[in-house]
């Protein structure tokens, strides 16, 4: 196709494809799936028929000046009153036949084809909607002929505006934010009222001077009345559209003046529309990357904040992980203070009872002192489960706020790479089962460390050896290398390292992309000599 093939030749769409090439890469698809709407327009733009409507206020002879455009006169019904109640598109296509789109109150559809296409202006595919007007109603038609104008433009024949249904005008209206471009046909018999204004400026507030203006029904009217309706419109051409003048036509007429007129219209439209469908084409294409510009500056902005975020969570929930949210206290102080409270208080109970006072060397006070060893044994032993079961709850609690967190964030990251997701997923998932298979640990260090501690007359010789200070008889260095060996927290700072680098690292590539795919596109645009151009 020409207009393709044009395009793709100039500076502009070839900086916009180097950029676009950026995201081609399968590790930034992520990034891709962001803009894919925007890089579907701008190819749309580059490839596809731009859409012309043809609107006006009803019976000003719409379908009649479509019909003799398109070389196919009488194609369309031709009423007094308002026969077009919906849109009917007009394509380009080798094989000519009509679609007729019905839809139900549900939003349910299906297709009628006609390939007669005489049948249009007999509107015999009617009888359908008659038959089944509870059913089902028409919402467009599709008309495939073989025009080169359809090549560049889809056209729309529209609802007539103005009508005494409401219905029609605003399917009309509601077509406003579909199209790319419009003629609008005046009748002479009624041109520049107020209503028409009101709807101009509408269409204007949505596709900006891409209107061209058009007098229908000349032949009813003498040339200095002409001539005056034309004066009128002045004021509308200047606001509204870029055309240097308006042109009055009749598409009925069969008098060689108007013919001719037609004929001359026709090619000033060819002039000032379709052999300008590169350039017009290239306007809309420079806008949609400033709107893609706008949208990649604040996806730069939200993805870089999402990630520092992220990191942030990671260096918390590192920095407090050791730590019981209660108190702030390390586990190793915790069970090191608890043994020692728990020895020097069954020392202190043993030196002052009477069996001691009686006989310090006494069989019976080694066999008291085994005792009442045995019950500081279980007593510590229970007390250490459970401080560090509690100690364990609280970590998989931390570790699962930690979780919510960071997806949370992660969710809210307008970027989502999957392989990065699903890592990250795998790593959570490790660190969660890490922490609770070390929960259910039932026999751990420090308790045999106790055990063999206690089991060995420990109070009984500490009571021999006249010391009365019990924590020099206790390597409270093991006690913590122990307790470090229970509670071995290394594994989540390792996680939570490695978490750290798929997150920088994704971070600084993806910026890095969105970086150079800016800089493409700001580039794509400021290529001298391409005027924005419009109708």
């Amino acid at each position: 196709m020409e207009k393709s093939k044009g395009i793709s030749e100039l500076a502009l769409y070839q900086d916009y494809q180097a950029g676009i090439e950026i995201l081609s890469s399968d590790s930034v698809q992520h990034i891709k799936k962001l803009f894919q709407k925007n890089i579907e327009k701008i190819k749309n733009l580059k490839e596809k028929p731009l859409k012309l409507a043809v609107i006006g206020e009803f019976s000003v002879g719409k379908s009649a000046f479509l019909s003799k455009l398109l070389d196919k006169e009488g194609l369309l019904p031709e009423k007094i009153i308002p026969s077009t109640a919906f849109i009917t598109e007009f394509y380009f296509k080798e094989k000519e036949y009509f679609e007729v789109v019905y839809e139900d109150n549900l939003g349910n559809s299906y297709l009628e084809k006609v390939e007669d296409l005489s049948k249009l202006k007999d509107d015999e595919y009617k009888q359908n909607q008659t038959q089944n007007k509870h059913q089902y109603q028409i919402k467009k038609i599709k008309v495939y002929l073989k025009n080169p104008i359809l090549k560049t433009f889809c056209l729309l024949d529209t609802p007539g505006l103005n009508d005494s249904n409401s219905k029609m005008s605003k399917i009309t209206e509601k077509i406003f934010d579909e199209i790319d471009y419009a003629i609008w046909i005046f009748d002479a018999n009624k041109a520049g009222n107020d209503t028409e204004k009101e709807a101009i400026q509408n269409l204007y507030n949505k596709i900006g001077k891409s209107i061209y203006f058009l007098i229908n029904k000349a032949d009813v009217k003498d040339e200095d009345s002409i001539l005056q309706i034309i004066d009128r419109l002045e004021k509308y051409k200047k606001e509204f559209t870029t055309q240097e003048e308006i042109y009055a036509i009749s598409a009925t007429s069969k008098e060689k003046e108007y013919v001719q007129k037609f004929n001359f219209f026709k090619e000033n439209l060819k002039q000032n529309i379709l052999l300008k469908d590169q350039q017009l084409s290239v306007s809309k294409i420079r806008q949609e990357i400033r709107e893609f510009l706008i949208k990649l500056v604040t996806t730069q902005k939200e993805h870089n904040k999402s990630l520092e975020e992220m990191i942030t969570i990671l260096n918390e929930y590192r920095n407090n992980k050791v730590k019981l949210p209660q108190t702030g206290t390390t586990l190793k102080q915790i069970i090191e203070e608890l043994i020692l409270e728990q020895l020097e208080k069954l020392y202190s109970t043993i030196k002052e009872s009477d069996i001691y006072k009686e006989n310090s060397n006494s069989e019976l006070l080694q066999f008291y002192c085994y005792h009442g060893t045995l019950e500081v044994l279980r007593d510590i032993q229970e007390k250490i489960d459970d401080i560090y079961t509690k100690y364990m709850d609280d970590l998989l609690k931390e570790n699962e706020n930690f979780n919510q967190k960071l997806k949370i964030s992660l969710n809210a990251s307008s970027t989502q790479p999957n392989d990065l997701y699903k890592e990250i997923e795998i790593i959570l998932s490790n660190i969660k089962s890490n922490i609770e298979t070390s929960k259910e640990r039932k026999i751990l260090n420090i308790k045999g460390y106790i055990i063999g501690l206690l089991t060995d007359d420990f109070i009984y010789k500490l009571i021999q050896s006249k010391n009365e200070n019990v924590k020099s008889m206790i390597n409270t260095d093991i006690i913590k290398m122990l307790i470090g060996k229970d509670i071995d927290l290394a594994f989540i700072d390792i996680k939570i390292k490695r978490l750290e680098e798929l997150i920088s690292s994704t971070k600084d590539n993806d910026l890095m992309v969105l970086e150079k795919l800016n800089y493409e596109l700001k580039k794509s645009i400021k290529i001298e000599g391409l005027q924005d151009a419009t109708i």
